[in-house]
């Protein structure tokens, strides 16, 4: 799976690992100009990199209201569409959906935050 950089935090880091040697007896030596060559070399290679297009992943959670429906912890977004699940031999169980309609987030969270929506829908019922 291909990962993704912030090409700033990329730039700060080479200029915080080759800095400039601040010795008066250095300011003219070689091994100074070097790294300084080095490091813009580096800085403009990032700058150069080509970029991707690349989207901010959300994570939410689905909040449950009295009304019967969700909020969004995202971007506030109320919704009624729940999704059935077949629940045993007993019959459906109506849980939130696993993203935001409106925003995207990504609302798949761990079986202790589902069963926690769960059981605030069956106190309100």
């Amino acid at each position: 799976m291909a990962e993704y950089i912030d090409r700033q935090k990329v730039i700060d880091i080479i200029n915080t690992t080759c800095p400039d040697l601040n010795i008066p007896e250095l300011n003219d030596s070689w091994a100074n100009k070097l790294i300084g060559v080095i490091r813009e070399a580096l800085v403009e290679l990032v700058k150069q990199a080509p970029a991707a297009d690349v989207k901010e992943n959300k994570h939410g959670h689905w909040t449950a209201t009295p009304t019967g429906d969700y909020r969004c912890s995202e971007c506030g977004y109320f919704t009624v569409d729940l999704v059935c699940v077949k629940d045993g031999e007993e019959g459906w169980t109506e849980i939130a959906p696993n993203y935001c309609s409106r925003c995207g987030a990504d609302m798949r969270k761990t079986c202790d935050d589902q069963e926690r929506l769960n059981n605030e829908r069956l106190d309100r019922e």
